[in-house]
């Protein structure tokens, strides 16, 4: 979050949506997968190997913990990350496309997703705030 540059680390199949950083380690990050039985992994940034974790779906805690796993915006102590909603007039039309924004503390929001035009979401951010993921579709 310091201004660095954008860069795509690595394909991740089967990944739908990335959701945050291990406490533990700076190289995994959870991920909700395509899958209904085991619906979260964790993906190693490294190597892009995917492990499974233990899910219970008659859980209802672990029910709960899915459904705000699927939202979008995060948040780490005073630095939130949020997916938003851009807008410019074309030739013949508005065009719209969805953008990663960070605050920090009550600094104003800034876009850190860069291209116009091109959909990112998805964002996660490290537990130390200094780095965002997020996944930016192809043009």
């Amino acid at each position: 979050l310091t201004q660095g540059q954008a860069r795509v680390l690595r394909p991740a199949p089967g990944v739908r949506k990335l959701v945050g950083f291990d406490p533990q380690s700076a190289d995994e990050l959870l991920v909700l997968m395509d899958s209904v039985a085991k619906p979260l992994a964790a993906l190693s940034l490294k190597t892009a190997a995917i492990t499974a974790l233990a899910y219970d779906a008659s859980a209802p805690e672990q029910q709960r913990l899915l459904g705000q796993i699927r939202a979008q915006d995060r948040v780490s102590g005073k630095t939130s990350v949020s997916v938003q909603t851009e807008r410019r007039q074309g030739l013949s039309r508005a065009i719209e496309w969805t953008a990663i924004f960070v605050r920090q503390g009550n600094e104003p929001a800034r876009n850190v997703s860069g291209d116009e035009g091109v959909n990112c979401s998805q964002p996660a951010i490290s537990h130390d705030t200094r780095l965002v993921v997020f996944v930016k579709a192809d043009h």
